[in-house]
């Protein structure tokens, strides 16, 4: 899959690259950092977690150019992602 491509995870439709918000409602006491954007960079439907696998990564910042990555279930991931937010750092 490469960067521009669009993904349908949990019957919603993703762009590759895109960063997205979290969706409203959605709240990790425990963890703040989840409340961040994150960057769609792949996605894996056949991976045997709850419809796929995600990869996503921390939209970077000053203080953090290279940002850790995460890796979610598909169900998590259309779960936790709500709008897609400027151009995400790219």
């Amino acid at each position: 899959m490469s960067e521009d491509e669009e993904v349908t995870i949990s019957g919603r439709v993703f762009g590759l690259g895109v960063a997205y918000a979290p969706a409203p409602g959605v709240r990790f006491p425990s963890e703040q950092r989840r409340l961040v954007p994150l960057r769609l960079l792949s996605y894996d439907p056949a991976y045997p977690w709850p419809n796929g696998r995600v990869e996503a990564e921390y939209v970077p910042s000053a203080d953090n150019p290279r940002p850790p990555r995460r890796r979610m279930s598909g169900r998590a991931w259309a779960a936790w992602a709500g709008e897609p937010v400027g151009d995400g750092g790219r």
